[in-house]
């Protein structure tokens, strides 16, 4: 995805909630949902935040459901990780 453009950010909570730009969405309809929101955001691109306590396969289930959705291009959202004070060795 091209950083200068916007895409549409899917979320995943602690819970395995999911979001779709701040809406939450129900799995079973997921793809439509998010194939609205898409058109609504004239985009393509999709942003995909995930809290680090979910599961990995949750993650790779939503990558799938938006594959189905025909999303193509995936970008993922991270945050660098925080450095641990202590002495050092």
């Amino acid at each position: 995805i091209n950083p200068e453009e916007e895409g549409l950010i899917v979320t995943i909570d602690t819970k395995s909630g999911i979001y779709i730009a701040d809406k939450w969405s129900r799995l079973d309809n997921f793809e439509e949902n998010l194939k609205k929101e898409l058109k609504k955001a004239s985009t393509e691109g999709v942003f995909l935040r995930a809290d680090s306590l979910v599961s990995y396969g949750v993650v790779i289930d939503v990558i799938s459901r938006l594959r189905a959705a025909g999303v193509i291009e995936i970008g993922l959202i991270t945050q660098p990780r925080e450095k641990k004070r202590g002495r050092k060795r």
